[in-house]
């Protein structure tokens, strides 16, 4: 799904392509890691 959106970015702004990709990326990393990271604390509470 993420491939697939970094395809249509390639197409739409091809000066500014591999930042805007980067960025995304380095966005969607902190999103996943932080709903990683509150996974963890719920089910920290759900074992106490």
């Amino acid at each position: 799904m993420y491939a697939f959106e970094d395809h249509h970015a390639h197409r739409d702004g091809p000066e500014d392509v591999d930042g805007y990709v980067t960025l995304r990326k380095i966005y969607w990393l902190i999103a996943h890691n932080i709903f990683r990271l509150k996974v963890n604390l719920i089910q920290d509470k759900y074992n106490q």
